[in-house]
């Protein structure tokens, strides 16, 4: 289901009902989509909410977020179906996933960089220190994340990239950090980490 939702795909949808769409979307993808009803009625939403939708190749997921979000509705998987919802029902199911991040630490990545890393770059309003649902926890050389699964998808993605420059790189990277100066002190803003395969910059500043 995941490859699905990777592969770009062609939308041209002109006042299309929802539960067309649907069906068409089911079609093309070859994967299990379905409404949740229950949720829709509670946010007022029919499904036969007229869609007009064209957007040239993009990825699936991207289409069904771009497409959804006229009608003020969102998706997520649960139990190997994709269903379509409000928004509030998906930001309420959150999946506890722990990362091992021991290869990007011993590249001299630390946990609590990665962390602010993720929480900046990843759906910032969405993680517990902005008042969101979502949370990441370091735990020695581990990430304990507790989000939606779309936050997870990228996640996974933004870890394999710095892993896979890490390996690139067949030694440990040297990871320095900038600082900015003042008339007291030197206060550390960011922390760069170089190998041959390029920078990996940790934009966030670290956790004290």
């Amino acid at each position: 289901l995941r490859a699905a939702l990777e592969q770009p795909i062609d939308l041209d949808f002109q006042e299309v009902p929802l539960k067309d769409v649907v069906i068409l979307l089911q079609e093309m993808l070859d994967i299990p989509i379905v409404l949740s009803l229950k949720k829709l009625d509670e946010a007022a939403v029919s499904a036969n909410t007229p869609i007009t939708h064209k957007l040239a190749q993009r990825s699936a997921r991207d289409q069904l977020q771009i497409l959804l979000k006229q009608a003020a509705l969102d998706f997520l998987v649960r139990d190997e179906v994709l269903q379509i919802t409000t928004p509030e029902d998906a930001e309420s199911q959150l999946d506890t996933r722990i990362y091992d991040t021991r290869q990007l630490v011993a590249a001299g990545i630390s946990a609590d960089d990665l962390r602010n890393l993720i929480e900046s770059s990843i759906q910032p309003q969405f993680w517990d220190n902005s008042g969101g649902p979502g949370s990441v926890k370091p735990y020695r050389d581990l990430l304990i994340v507790n989000h939606i699964e779309r936050v997870h998808d990228e996640i996974e993605k933004l870890l394999a990239k710095l892993s896979k420059q890490a390996s690139a790189s067949h030694a440990a990277p040297a990871c320095t950090p900038s600082t900015t100066s003042s008339q007291s002190q030197s206060t550390p803003q960011s922390t760069q980490c170089r190998s041959p395969a390029g920078t990996v910059r940790i934009s966030a500043s670290r956790a004290e």
